[in-house]
């Protein structure tokens, strides 16, 4: 029987330090799970004469980027997918974050350890480890971290002008220098940062709400705040994915399509769409499963979406070799 040890990360130093040892390859030889304790919050005050123990919709639409955020980080760990459409019902709401307003006053507090213990439940070995630690630690210091949050506001206020004074210490500084690491050695994490950086940046725009908001120490006045905001954020783009790909697995588990994850010649994998529409064309289904079976490379025709270089979305469309005559 295979003995599983524990990880305690019961703090953010905690979480910084595991995140240390992944990219240090310093973790342990045995399986492990991760216990993440209570302590992922998140803390924003909105203050001003019109705001009493209420969010207005621009408030809630911060903590909804957030969740979204929650599900895409879910996404990536348990399905290796950038999208959160992959996730049912039933997994999103087992990832709900809570927020709560305290009584005569619009502090808020959104409470994500349910969604955190979710985020990373399940054992891991080696093997799957490094990536896996990585990938779930850089976002949930992205989101929860006083230096993250310190480092955004810093450098929106440099870039606009802002005049908002943020003083990182030494530790910090040591933080935001393993976080960079992160991003280094798993490209994905700029992504996850990405993402968070539209939370943070949801909650700036909420200052037009309110006469000051405070984060991680910092008192935000509204025209700081309307300063420090960017008006939109980085869309989706659709391209065209066509190339040679090696089929590594297939997933059958849905009733009216198949996911298939594909290895590029770029050496990076995603998962695509395959609907029984396309099977069904002329000859697809015996070359699809003569790669599959074979391991040789498959010249597909195929449609997907981008988001700040990540494929979010890829639905295959055609096999090229079709139109050319059987060997």
């Amino acid at each position: 029987m295979t003995t599983v040890a524990k990880i305690s990360v019961l703090d953010e130093k905690d979480a910084w330090e595991l995140l240390k040892s992944a990219l240090t390859g310093n973790l342990p030889n045995d399986t492990f799970e991760i216990d993440m304790g209570d302590w992922t919050e998140i803390h924003v005050q909105f203050k001003g004469s019109n705001l009493d123990s209420a969010l207005t919709a621009s408030m809630m639409d911060a903590f909804i980027e957030l969740q979204k955020n929650v599900y895409r980080l879910y996404a990536k760990l348990h399905h290796d997918s950038g999208s959160s459409n992959v996730l049912t019902v039933d997994e999103k709401r087992a990832l709900d974050i809570f927020v709560q307003v305290s009584p005569g006053s619009t502090q808020a507090k959104a409470i994500l350890k349910d969604a955190v213990k979710k985020i990373v439940q399940g054992a891991v070995n080696k093997m799957q480890a490094r990536h896996y630690v990585i990938i779930a630690m850089a976002g949930i210091l992205a989101w929860t971290s006083d230096s993250m949050w310190k480092n955004y506001l810093s450098i929106q206020s440099e870039e606009k002008k802002a005049e908002l004074h943020v003083a990182l210490s030494k530790e910090e500084s040591k933080r935001l220098e393993i976080f960079s690491e992160a991003i280094k050695q798993v490209p994905h994490v700029a992504s996850i940062n990405s993402d968070a950086d539209e939370f943070r940046n949801k909650i700036l725009k909420s200052g037009k709400s309110a006469d000051h908001i405070v984060v991680a120490g910092h008192e935000i006045s509204k025209d700081q705040a309307r300063l420090m905001a960017r008006s939109k954020r980085t869309s989706a783009a659709e391209v065209r994915l066509d190339g040679q790909y090696r089929i590594l697995k297939v997933d059958s588990s849905k009733a009216d399509f198949f996911r298939v994850e594909l290895l590029g010649t770029d050496g990076k994998t995603f998962w695509a769409v395959l609907q029984d529409i396309t099977i069904a064309k002329e000859r697809n289904k015996e070359l699809i499963q003569e790669a599959e079976w074979s391991k040789k490379p498959i010249n597909l025709m195929i449609n997907g979406t981008t988001v700040r270089g990540d494929i979010t979305t890829a639905n295959i469309l055609d096999v090229k070799e079709r139109f050319s005559p059987p060997k």
